[in-house]
């Protein structure tokens, strides 16, 4: 690391503070309002005019979000919420610059009484390693060129969610290949279909919270759930552990947030559970309804679900509401065909969701490497060398 220089944040850049803007005047995207309005958590909307006309680091200054890094990709306006960078004192690469921030993480340099603030003297005081310019600019390259993937992965997971969620609402309510429809409280159905309540159709389970001696983290007994704490993306993650089990769910019930502001959220079991009261499991009647298809249901249901609960400060949903919830059936093989399109989906989302997830723990790994001159690339190829 011959080559890299310590230098403290005040040799490298000046920063400023932003101006308030009125969040009356931030508007969506649009040719007439093309200016992102950044503050500390990023872009809040925008606006018809710039503060910055460059590209800048931004910088949270205030609250919850002071010390989280930003970089504008243009004319922008950056509000009093937040620092950016006014000029820079020496020549550097504003992308390298802003990922070695992000790395260092300005959040520990916050003041520590009142309202969390981090203010312009100790970012000027903090230290950092810098390389020579070529340098700088090879890492922003590599860093970027993974950027863009991230990027690109989510975009088309977005797309891939807005597809389901339009397939979920023309086969959940209109089905497959139906010509012929009938008036129901949600709307058209097909004709040959039913119109059931959840209860009549599904076996539910309502949760029962075990005695609190019962509960270990060293594996004794069997996996306990008590809500959507414990809640993967599909599967429950096991915490902990209880000897006295009294509600037992079943391996693939779909498990149901029935109390509190998370009404309504959803996993499914991938084993035996027992589940405490702010969880209810529901399990389709063998040869009437399949699994799969009722979880899809229970999904397009979760704001239903949220608004039958009672409770103003502590919603709740109790068996007898949860039942009445109404469903329209088709014959189970046309269940099952509905699902299997909706996996599909699923699948696609998941596939791309585990894609991104190796994409930020590469760009975490190259951060790491890269940005403390572990790990030194050439300054003639995109080739790393110790």
């Amino acid at each position: 690391m011959s080559e890299w220089r310590k230098v403290q944040l005040g040799e490298v850049l000046k920063i400023t503070s932003g101006k308030s803007k009125p969040l009356k005047n931030l508007q969506p995207y649009s040719k007439k309002n093309p200016y992102p309005v950044y503050g500390g958590n990023g872009i809040n909307g925008y606006t018809n005019e710039f503060l910055i006309e460059k590209e800048a680091i931004v910088i949270g200054r205030v609250g919850e979000y002071c010390g989280v890094v930003h970089k504008t990709k243009g004319p922008s306006w950056v509000t009093d919420n937040a620092l950016f960078s006014k000029e820079f004192i020496i020549k550097t690469d504003l992308k390298f610059i802003s990922y070695l921030l992000k790395y260092h993480d300005l959040g520990k340099l916050r003041s520590q009484s009142g309202q969390p603030l981090v203010s312009q003297k100790p970012i000027y005081n903090y230290e950092i390693n810098l390389p020579l310019l070529n340098e700088q600019k090879k890492i922003a390259a590599i860093l970027t060129s993974v950027d863009n993937a991230i990027e690109k992965t989510e975009a088309i997971i977005k797309q891939a969610e807005k597809v389901k969620k339009g397939l979920m609402q023309q086969l959940l309510t209109k089905g497959i290949g139906h010509t012929k429809f009938k008036q129901t409280e949600i709307g058209e159905i097909p004709k040959e279909w039913e119109f059931v309540k959840l209860g009549d159709i599904t076996t539910l389970t309502m949760g029962q919270s075990p005695k609190g001696d019962s509960y270990n983290n060293i594996g004794v007994g069997i996996p306990l759930l008590n809500g959507p704490t414990e809640f993967g993306k599909v599967n429950p993650k096991v915490i902990q552990w209880t000897n006295k089990p009294t509600k037992i769910c079943k391996e693939s019930d779909i498990l149901l947030t029935v109390r509190g502001s998370s009404t309504g959220r959803m996993n499914v079991a991938d084993k035996e559970y027992c589940i405490g009261r702010g969880l209810a499991a529901i399990t389709a009647l063998r040869g009437i309804t399949d699994q799969n298809f009722i979880m899809y249901h229970i999904q397009k249901l979760a704001t239903t679900i949220l608004s039958q609960s009672t409770g103003s400060t502590f919603p709740n949903i109790d068996k007898q509401r949860l039942s009445n919830l109404f469903i329209p059936l088709p014959k189970l093989k046309e269940q099952i065909k509905i699902a299997n399109i909706l996996y599909t989906a699923d699948n696609k989302i998941k596939i791309e969701g585990n894609k991104l997830l190796q994409l930020q723990n590469l760009k975490k790994s190259l951060m790491q490497v890269l940005l403390t001159g572990k790990v030194r690339v050439k300054v003639n190829e995109l080739e790393a060398v110790k």
